[in-house]
């Protein structure tokens, strides 16, 4: 395999056309068009703010590839606790227990989260996190250029529709539980506060027929869905697109090549700011410097 001055194999660009070829010509993904309620679910102060959203390669080219955003169901989105009220108070009924894990777990199966960390800058733990050190990019955006990627909502069906709020980060044991959360949206914008180096902002959905009854009244219940993709205008949305710190020569021009091949503007792709290093100064000049001192001290 032949490489080229920069690193990149010069095959590259025809493995990217057979590739991509196979990928339209067995294409069977599923893609929602919804459109976002033009009233956010919290107070958003700044909506020029910037945002990520931190993936691997993969998750990158899929992301092109069907020309959407992927909204996995927040059951599997990693934390027990999503979606979780605060404590319940120790003298509450067994159906008031059993009201709140019910609410729980149907919340956890029925709703779909695309999530952006909100911050000026990139994020060391959010590299770590979510897309490593050496091999995952990071979408740059802004909550402006989030919300026109997507048409506006005409009609505020819960099955139809996107929402966008903040996540809210709460203690639970200062928190209070109502007796049931009728705000399906409210109880996922609500995070423990551990998780408030996230910063996060939501888009969220609720497609109909996700919920699986379980077979026990003590069992969370089950999804048919662990994710859907929802159409997104991909141009207007992704502004910049940011290298891992520390990845590999090769890396960047490929990424770079990638994001042409599907229409973007390679140019985009950035190397992170987090690459920089310290750098001694040179021997020579600190000497010519300390001469001259011992110069003019003489």
């Amino acid at each position: 395999m032949k490489t080229s001055d920069k690193g990149v194999s010069s095959d590259l660009p025809s493995y990217i056309d057979v590739k991509r070829s196979a990928m339209d010509s067995e294409r069977s993904v599923e893609v929602l068009d919804l459109g976002l309620w033009n009233e956010a679910l919290s107070d958003i102060p700044d909506w020029s703010a910037r945002i990520w959203r931190y993936m691997d390669l993969a998750k990158f080219a899929s992301m092109l590839q069907n020309e959407a955003l992927y909204f996995p169901v927040v059951a599997e989105l990693g934390d027990d606790l999503e979606a979780a009220p605060p404590r319940v108070p120790s003298n509450a009924s067994p159906l008031q227990q059993q009201e709140v894990f019910s609410h729980w777990s149907l919340t956890r199966c029925i709703s779909f989260a695309s999530c952006w960390h909100l911050a000026e800058h990139e994020s060391a733990a959010m590299w770590a996190i979510y897309a490593g050190r050496h091999q995952g990019i990071a979408v740059q955006s802004t909550l402006n250029g989030l919300v026109r990627a997507f048409p506006t909502a005409v009609i505020e069906d819960t099955n139809k529709i996107l929402k966008i709020g903040r996540v809210e980060y709460i203690d639970p044991n200062t928190e209070t539980t109502p007796p049931l959360f009728s705000n399906m949206y409210a109880t996922v914008l609500r995070k423990r506060l551990w998780y408030a180096y996230e910063n996060e902002v939501r888009i969220l959905c609720s497609p109909p027929d996700n919920w699986v009854e379980p077979a026990l009244m003590n069992e969370p219940g089950r999804f048919k869905r662990s994710g859907v993709w929802v159409r997104c205008n991909l141009h207007e949305l992704i502004q910049n697109v940011v290298i891992a710190p520390h990845a590999p020569p090769y890396f960047k021009p490929a990424v770079s090549e990638i994001f042409r091949r599907f229409g973007f503007d390679p140019e985009s792709v950035k190397a992170s700011m987090m690459n920089e290093r310290v750098v001694a100064p040179d021997s020579d000049d600190v000497r010519a410097a300390l001469n001259e001192l011992a110069r003019k001290a003489t």
